[in-house]
């Protein structure tokens, strides 16, 4: 541990995988290499350590791999599948844990690219996987900020109101500001004045009262 820039413990584990019999050791070993060239940033030798390992820990160190090369598809694959599979690994919930992170913060980085089709299908998928998360709640919001961009403002409602709807309660302020913002685009202007009525009871002392009012 810490020492994957250490030639001897490389040269060690390689020496020890031409002798060993034991299967499980050796995928064991298998999967250190792949780890140990997965912190040196080589991840075409640490893909075919982790392909040769049959264990969890290689199917996640494929993840983590196509992670920072950028290859998210894949990586969500892998994710996706194990979700579906491993169910009683102890790595299970750090895999709920480490997926729903990436794949909000990819659907974030897609919408300030303006890929707006892109972001919308993976905030979906968020909304689809980790439903009661605070990565649930703010993927219903995003995908009511784009609905509006796309001018379908009653998709756009509907979402924040399911933001507004849900637990936790994160990105409730945002959605109430924005439903008004939205009623008003439509042309709904007495709906829009209630709505706007309704922040002002509900956050006074909102960062965005002034806008309201």
């Amino acid at each position: 541990k810490g020492e994957a820039m250490n030639p001897e413990i490389e040269e060690y584990l390689k020496r020890t995988l031409t002798i060993v019999q034991d299967e499980s050791t050796r995928n064991n070993i298998l999967t250190q290499l792949g780890y140990i060239y997965y912190h040196r940033k080589d991840y075409n030798t640490a893909l075919i350590y982790f392909e040769r390992a049959n264990t969890e820990l290689a199917e996640l160190g494929k993840a983590r791999v196509f992670i920072d090369m950028g290859d998210y598809e894949r990586a969500f694959y892998i994710y996706d599948s194990f979700l579906q599979y491993r169910k009683a690994s102890k790595y299970y919930n750090s895999v709920i844990h480490a997926y729903s992170k990436q794949l909000y913060q990819y659907a974030f980085r897609q919408l300030k690219a303006k890929e707006y089709s892109v972001a919308a299908k993976y905030f979906a998928k968020v909304v689809n996987t980790f439903p009661n998360t605070v990565y649930e709640d703010a993927a219903l919001y995003w995908l009511g900020e784009i609905y509006a961009i796309y001018k379908r403002y009653d998709k756009a409602i509907e979402f924040f109101d399911k933001a507004m709807n849900n637990e936790p309660k994160n990105k409730d302020e945002d959605a109430l500001f924005k439903k008004g913002v939205v009623l008003y685009q439509a042309g709904k202007i007495v709906d829009a004045i209630a709505n706007f009525k309704k922040f002002l009871i509900e956050y006074p002392n909102s960062r965005l009262s002034g806008e309201a009012k």
